[in-house]
């Protein structure tokens, strides 16, 4: 009797193709929101677009990267927060195969897309106003 394995390979391919868990249920991109005191504050995400947004704001971030939102107004002090994905913990999700070739498989492409990872939903900031004397000081630089 011959066993045919042509059905057990395109499984294993198509398991392998499709992704991990995390990459079907997460995505590889998040949306941040982004919001600050005192309102209409701009924010630009590095690397990213040069783009300015206007609090509040959101954007689509790739989950396998680090990014530096920079928030700035006139009259306050620019403020930048780093932003840096987080193990979700659902690696364990890829545990649903039996197969250890298709674990490890799903381990690596939810590794290397960043889908097992997360950004908090929203950064919210409060700007801190510049001291009077470099408040006028940029207004005359200004004119």
């Amino acid at each position: 009797m011959q066993i045919d394995y042509r059905h057990s390979i395109v499984l294993i391919l198509a398991l392998v193709v499709t992704g991990g868990c995390s990459s079907m249920e997460n995505g590889r991109q998040q949306t941040v929101e982004f919001d600050a005191l005192p309102a209409g504050t701009t924010v630009r995400v590095q690397p990213g677009s040069d783009q300015p947004m206007r609090t509040p704001a959101a954007t689509l971030l790739d989950r396998k990267n680090t990014y530096k939102a920079y928030f700035e107004k006139a009259g306050y002090e620019t403020q930048i927060v780093e932003l840096t994905s987080k193990s979700t913990g659902k690696a364990a999700n890829n545990l649903i195969f039996i197969n250890p070739v298709i674990i490890a498989s799903a381990l690596v492409v939810d590794n290397c897309t960043g889908a097992n990872r997360a950004f908090t939903n929203k950064v919210f900031v409060t700007l801190k106003p510049l001291p009077v004397e470099s408040a006028k000081d940029t207004t005359t630089n200004a004119k």
